[in-house]
């Protein structure tokens, strides 16, 4: 049976072109063939010599039956032979991509710089837990360098004496040598001022801590630390002060006294007051004792190492470890006790009322009753 010619839309058999239907969209190009199909646009372009001739051949095309002649009596378009440089093209630029899009190594400068240098801005403030213990060996290593700069200069034994029967063995061994009998002044001789002057790398560091801390990671001492008194942080801190030293410490050691016995709790600080034998060194010693220490000791001890720690482990922590670390730095441990109940006490002041004005003057009524009970031999009742 002979075949039937194909019949069109038509009449008469022939074959009509049918509107060409638009090709499924194409998905979107990713990194490894965005090139090469930029580079394909661009010779279909009609700004390319081949896509010229093309689009003007096909320029004439009409629906109808004289379309199909129209398009085959105009002049043919350039067939384009795909060539194997743009697909080298694309492999390499490809693998350009690829190269390109790995996460470079970070340089050794990013490591050296501080952390909002290399990484962006931080929100503020970020400083915490290690700013404290950072600046507390800054500020012990700074003490120690001192008091054995100091203790050679005035030539003064580093070693603390074993009590008075070490100073008269040694004053016979000299003797027995043919040397004038005479002791090795040691650090508990050193004169008022030379202890005085030692506090000072000691405060640096205290001060220096916080100061640094709000200067590079934080606002102001008033925003972060709370250094900032009123009027009536006077009268409510040197009562809280006052009263803890007279009342609740005496109290506190009548308690453990029961069970070791008495003993002398003010044996350490009586070997500075000791030293205050004229009006001026009297003076020297309530101003570095009870003014000095309370500022520079709050602003660290309450101030930023209260808040660091509460910052990580909430505010109640924050009192407790900050009470604990401020007694244990004392490093006496009879006046324990009686130092972290205190620290508490400040802790609570500097938590209440969200500003280190009331535990300063609680620190300095404290140890001001401390300083004068000492220099001119009172007795508490």
């Amino acid at each position: 049976m002979p075949k039937r010619p194909p019949q069109g839309r038509g009449s008469g058999g022939r074959v009509t072109p049918s509107p060409k239907a638009a090709p499924p969209p194409e998905p979107p190009a990713t990194g490894r063939g965005r090139r090469a199909s930029a580079k394909a646009a661009k010779a279909d372009s009609p700004d390319t010599p081949s896509a010229g001739k093309s689009s003007s051949s096909s320029s004439g095309k009409s629906s109808g039956p004289s379309a199909g002649k129209s398009s085959s009596s105009g002049a043919k378009p350039r067939a384009r032979v795909p060539s194997a440089a743009p697909g080298r093209r694309a492999k390499g630029t490809a693998a350009a991509v690829a190269v390109a899009e790995q996460p470079a190594k970070p340089k050794l400068s990013s490591f050296l710089r501080p952390p909002d240098a290399a990484a962006g801005p931080r929100e503020r403030p970020w400083w915490g837990m290690g700013d404290m213990v950072l600046w507390f060996f800054v500020a012990q290593v700074a003490a120690g360098i001192a008091f054995f700069v100091l203790a050679g200069i005035l030539g003064y034994s580093t070693v603390w004496p074993a009590g008075p029967s070490s100073a008269i063995g040694e004053a016979v061994g000299r003797v027995g040598v043919g040397q004038p009998p005479s002791v090795t002044p040691t650090i508990a001789d050193m004169p008022l001022w030379a202890t005085t002057v030692l506090q000072i790398p000691l405060w640096i560091g205290f001060l220096g801590g916080p100061l640094y801390a709000a200067k590079r990671k934080g606002t102001s001492l008033k925003v972060d630390f709370g250094f900032r008194m009123e009027w009536r942080d006077v009268p409510i801190g040197l009562g809280v002060g006052i009263g803890t030293q007279l009342v609740l410490v005496t109290v506190l050691y009548k308690l453990i006294f029961l069970f070791t016995g008495e003993q002398d709790v003010s044996a350490s600080a009586r070997q500075l007051t000791d030293k205050a034998t004229s009006p001026g060194a009297a003076l020297l010693v309530i101003a570095v004792v009870a003014i000095g220490a309370p500022v520079a000791e709050e602003l660290f001890f309450r101030g930023l190492s209260q808040r660091a720690i509460g910052k990580r482990l909430g505010p109640i922590w924050g009192l407790l470890l900050a009470a604990l670390f401020f007694a244990l730095v004392h490093g006496q441990a009879l006046q324990f006790p009686g130092l972290l109940m205190f620290g508490l006490i400040l802790g609570y002041l500097a938590y209440r009322y969200d500003r280190l004005g009331p535990s300063i003057w609680a620190h300095v009524g404290f140890n001001g009753v401390t300083a004068v009970l000492l220099i001119w031999n009172l007795n508490l009742p």
